[in-house]
């Protein structure tokens, strides 16, 4: 991305009903994938791509947080906003251990990469056996606008293509969902008809969606789509701007199996 677009983001993660509504999602899933791994105490969690540190100084619980980042400028905003432990790097080499993490989180990053198969594979290989990956994704090519040229995307994911290159890469699918079905319906009059005025040369073709409300507008934003972070704790929604996936190194149910007691094959009867 441009400079502009980190200082924007990073400015915008403080303020905005789309950050604050993302990571309450994020967070609660995050959580309940914790509990259900069996992860007990101080888990080791590394954001990829992590920006200047939104996700991991708002972390509701203790763990031992890792950010990976590209951009050097924003690891050091990253350091000034508290995040203890940052790497710089890329998510297609990733400078971790085999098994060596328990939660990776890839927000809104996989369309940046130009080798995103590559970054899938590595995320695979750095998890423990129990780990797992939180990933968000924009979705619906048909989408693709100014917003997405200014961010310098590769890509918005259509549903199969995104379970396909996990699958590819040895996930399991553990959750699924669309997430920002509120602002979906706005979406899809607003951006094709951008796109198009981009390409008549009435409109900025690098033009992000990006804005600031009034904090009241904020405010009531959040209260709209509250409801969504609501939904998605225990169903998925079957629309929405973005894709949200929580995808497992070993299907949990072969986890559960190894953890129930075996069976008493010596069991009394009644004589």
């Amino acid at each position: 991305m441009d400079r502009e677009q980190y200082d924007k983001l990073a400015w915008l993660e403080d303020r905005s009903w789309w950050f604050r509504l993302k990571r309450e999602i994020v967070f609660d899933w995050l959580d309940r994938e914790l509990i259900r791994s069996g992860v007990l105490g101080d888990p080791t969690i590394v954001d990829l791509g992590c920006g200047a540190g939104g996700t991991l100084t708002r972390l509701p619980f203790a763990a031992t947080a890792i950010g990976l980042e590209y951009d050097n400028e924003e690891v050091q905003e990253a350091q000034r906003r508290g995040v203890r432990c940052l790497v710089r790097g890329n998510a297609g080499t990733l400078p971790f251990r085999s098994g060596s993490c328990d939660a990776i989180l890839m927000l809104d990053v996989l369309e940046h990469l130009a080798d995103d198969r590559s970054a899938l594979s590595e995320a695979h290989r750095a998890l423990s056996r129990d780990g797992f990956l939180l990933a968000t994704v924009p979705a619906h090519p048909f989408l693709w606008s100014p917003h997405d040229e200014a961010f310098h995307h590769e890509r918005r994911y259509r549903r199969p293509e995104l379970t396909g290159k996990l699958l590819d890469a040895g996930f399991h699918l553990s959750r699924l969902s669309y997430a920002f079905a509120t602002a979906f319906p706005l979406a899809c009059l607003i951006r094709p008809a951008k796109r198009l005025l981009a390409r008549a040369g009435i409109a900025d073709d690098r033009a992000d969606d990006f804005r600031l409300l009034p904090v009241q507008l904020e405010n009531l934003a959040y209260a709209v789509t509250h409801w969504e972070a609501v939904w998605l704790r225990e169903r998925a929604l079957p629309f929405g701007l973005s894709l949200a996936v929580v995808a497992r190194k070993v299907p949990l149910a072969e986890i559960d199996r190894e953890r129930s007691p075996p069976a008493d094959s010596g069991a009394m009867t009644a004589g």
